[in-house]
């Protein structure tokens, strides 16, 4: 065990994994604290907006399917593979809900832990497969 110091922060940042969703081989990573901080801000307005009607809750469920996704959808290096709205749309109004549903899980941490990573981080559970 070490203690952190801002030398050893890069040694924290979130690690590219590897999912598979559809037969399809996804690269994601976990968001940051910030990027976390906006999306559980929101998480109060569902309600809020769900009262306002359709459009202004399905404009809401755009905002915060398009602040994980683009921050945590990325290439094998880590880096983000989307940078435009324009992107993100494209992909939003393709893929199945369930697709975006199970990425979106995958990145804020509701995935399957891999064998390998078991082994070298020492744990015994797994979490249900996607």
């Amino acid at each position: 065990m070490k203690v952190f110091d801002f030398n050893s922060l890069n040694d924290l940042k979130p690690k590219v994994r590897e999912v598979e969703i559809a037969d399809t081989i996804f690269y994601v990573k976990s968001v940051s604290a910030d990027v976390g901080a906006k999306y559980s801000a929101m998480l109060p307005l569902l309600g809020v907006e769900a009262n306002k009607g359709d459009v202004a809750l399905a404009e809401l469920m755009y905002r915060m399917s398009r602040l994980i996704l683009m921050s945590g959808m990325v290439d094998a290096d880590g880096n983000p593979i989307m940078k435009t709205d324009a992107q993100f749309r494209k992909l939003y109004t393709s893929l199945p809900l369930e697709i975006t549903d199970k990425l979106q899980d995958a990145i804020m941490g509701e995935s399957k832990v891999t064998d390998e990573e078991k082994k070298t981080s020492g744990e015994t559970s797994t979490m249900t497969d996607l």
